[in-house]
């Protein structure tokens, strides 16, 4: 049970003294002291050269609003349970999260350049603390429920993840605007690299893409093309040499500087992806990503062959090398699903995308491990047969059934791998904590 913190009159040193030699407090000094490194880490770090010109009153402020304000939430769960396994009173944590927020707000507004301020940032940081707070409060019916609400709780999340599961898929949906649109060959666009090479042709469904301003009645029909399936890009061009920054080899937006689609070279790997759904809905737009495709073989005056082909829910890379010690041609189709979810938050093409495989795997771990863990409390009571059906028909029905029924492809073998893994860890740890 977590104890109040010293009123007037106490020692405080002696109290100090309890506190670290208490094995709760002791992890809650740890788990607060990590949280706030974490969050002077990614919050007062400057972003760019000026500072923001005004405060914007806004929840889901900017294009990203949704995944930032969602983000911000969680950076501030690990402070909640800190501070209340620390010991401290509910109002008493809320108010320093609100304190830590205002202060850091105030901070980007007149100290740290490159940073916006808002009224989101504010209330999704105290939103997290107060949820870690009630967390640790909760802990023995989430932690160690016994069996009969575990099985409960396990079907819950067994609900949930299809749940989020079917609403993931839906939001990679393409969702392109009745605009006009503007295409562009290797341009020299902000906050992108540029192409060190030369596109020498570049087609859309077998027509010469122009540069510039399209009519109406063009813009119209590459849309209709786009979200049919089968519509083509086809790109030859001398790669040139390797950039950090994305390098985009065709751009298309439109008059509002929203982006279409966007074909682009990151280092070695080939990117395409496409205006969806949860662009539209404040999220980051996930890319279909085809590694080391340039590093193959490939040098400054080799020519290749890029096509992507974009079908429902996920995109065909063709990949084709002419020299004289050409690698073989790469042929690979990467689907959507939950499983690449975490796309939405985090922008994968930018300092972040060195981090995928474990953002995939911490992203597995969240969606499966408490569910497997549940049922692996519950399996004593409802047996091992109904455990085990418990994880497998969410985990089915995530990596085949939903994208399936969404015309889109199962997820690939190590994806499957990955999410069985985590979910047969986490359940041998729920089924070795009730003995």
């Amino acid at each position: 049970m977590v104890s109040d913190p010293p009123r007037a009159g106490v020692d405080l040193i002696a109290w100090a003294r309890d506190v670290a030699r208490t094995p709760q407090k002791a992890l809650g000094i740890a788990t607060t002291i990590l949280s706030l490194i974490l969050i002077g880490r990614l919050t007062l770090f400057p972003m760019g050269d000026t500072l923001p010109t005004h405060f914007d009153v806004c929840l889901l402020c900017g294009t990203t609003g949704t995944a930032s304000f969602l983000l911000n939430i969680g950076l501030f769960v690990p402070l909640g349970i800190g501070l209340r396994l620390i010991g401290m009173r509910r109002w008493t944590a809320w108010t320093l999260a609100l304190l830590l927020t205002c202060t850091i707000e105030t901070l980007q507004f007149y100290v740290v350049p490159g940073r916006d301020s808002d009224l989101g940032d504010i209330v999704a940081n105290t939103a997290g603390a107060m949820i870690g707070v009630v967390a640790v409060d909760a802990r023995r019916v989430w932690l160690t429920p016994p069996a009969h609400l575990a099985g409960r709780l396990s079907g819950i999340a067994a609900l949930l993840v299809c749940i989020v599961s079917a609403f993931v898929q839906w939001a990679l949906m393409p969702k392109l605007p009745h605009s006009i649109y503007y295409p562009q060959i290797a341009p020299d666009l902000p906050g992108y690299s540029l192409l060190d090479g030369v596109v020498i042709e570049a087609t859309f469904n077998g027509a010469a893409i122009g540069i510039g301003r399209m009519s109406a009645e063009a813009s119209e029909a590459m849309r209709d093309s786009l979200l049919a399936d089968g519509a083509v890009i086809t790109v030859t061009m001398q790669p040139g040499t390797t950039r950090p920054a994305v390098a985009p080899i065709v751009d298309v937006h439109d008059q509002s500087r929203r982006e279409i689609l966007l074909l682009g070279r990151r280092g070695d790997n080939l990117m395409f992806r496409m205006r969806r759904r949860s662009d539209v809905l404040g999220f980051h737009p996930p890319s279909s990503i085809l590694t080391g495709v340039f590093a193959a073989g490939a040098t400054a005056g080799d020519t290749m062959v890029v096509r992507a082909t974009t079908t429902t829910g996920a995109t065909a890379f063709d990949v084709a090398h002419r020299g004289n010690a050409a690698p073989p041609a790469v042929h690979r189709r990467i689907g959507d699903g939950v499983w690449r979810a975490w796309r939405l938050f985090v922008p994968d093409d930018g300092r972040w995308a060195e981090f995928a495989r474990w953002f995939s795997v911490a992203w597995l771990c969240a969606l499966f491990a408490p569910l497997a863990y549940w049922a692996g409390r519950a399996a004593r009571r409802e047996g091992i047969l109904l455990s085990a059906m418990t994880i497998a028909l969410p985990v089915g029905a995530s990596f085949a059934i939903i994208p399936l029924a969404a015309g889109a492809p199962p997820a690939e073998l190590p994806v499957w791998a990955a999410g069985l893994g985590v979910a047969t860890i986490a359940w041998g740890i729920g089924r070795w904590a009730v003995g």
